[in-house]
């Protein structure tokens, strides 16, 4: 009777232990992928820089790692030639570092480390992407050049679903990871990141009106002394 018992307790525990290693993140699964329109807006490129990238999940393997596609289609408006790369890489399916994820368990900590910002969580809300209306958990951090980043993750399955850092943006365009449940819409708590760059530009052009303005005042007054004193 009481190796029956033992074994029992045994085989429940093995039974346990499989039904966990089966359960794994709603990225980590052949065929997953995440789509994403980026866009920045740099004094240098007044046209704007867009582009499209693509995260794919090639094959999930048994040590806990995943394969995949990265597809990139930058261009930077009439300013430089569009380019596109391919990349093929290998990342972590508890912890990736390259797909835009972040495991349920690690956002529920409240601090986390997202491809080299670290965060912590703001609130919950919601986001509205090309790719349509998500919930979602907000964390805010520091980018690597010291710009304030902030990230929304989807609430159901830690799908980066947004990012916006100054005059750039990354939003979601299209998935088979996440659900949004409702349509595009307008503003959900953060600013349209097409105003940001319509702000950043109105700013940059205002400031260069004002300098030309205050130089052609400057040269102008020079030459008045200058022809006074004649």
């Amino acid at each position: 009777m009481l190796r029956f018992l033992i074994g029992a307790v045994a085989l429940l525990l093995v039974l346990q232990a499989t039904s966990a290693a089966a359960v794994s993140p709603p990225y980590a699964s052949a065929g997953a992928f995440a789509s994403y329109t980026a866009q920045g807006g740099f004094i240098a490129y007044f046209s704007g820089v867009v582009g499209n990238i693509t995260y794919s999940v090639a094959e999930v393997f048994g040590n806990g790692s995943m394969a995949l596609h990265i597809f990139e289609n930058i261009t930077a408006g009439t300013d430089l030639n569009p380019f596109i790369t391919t990349i093929n890489v290998t990342d972590s399916v508890s912890n990736p570092a390259v797909f835009p994820a972040v495991p349920l368990s690690n956002l529920s900590t409240g601090h986390i480390r997202f491809q080299n910002v670290t965060a912590s969580f703001l609130k919950n809300g919601t986001a509205s992407v090309p790719a349509g209306t998500f919930q979602t958990i907000e964390f805010t951090g520091n980018g690597t050049g010291g710009d304030s980043v902030h990230i929304w993750f989807d609430r159901n399955t830690g799908l980066m679903v947004e990012e916006n850092s100054g005059t750039s943006a990354v939003e979601l365009e299209s998935t088979n990871v996440a659900i949004a449940y409702g349509p595009p819409g307008g503003f959900n708590g953060e600013l349209a990141y097409e105003l940001v760059f319509v702000f950043a530009f109105v700013i940059g052009g205002g400031l260069f009106l004002y300098m030309r303005y205050y130089y052609t005042r400057s040269a102008q007054a020079k030459k008045d002394a200058t022809n006074g004193r004649k």
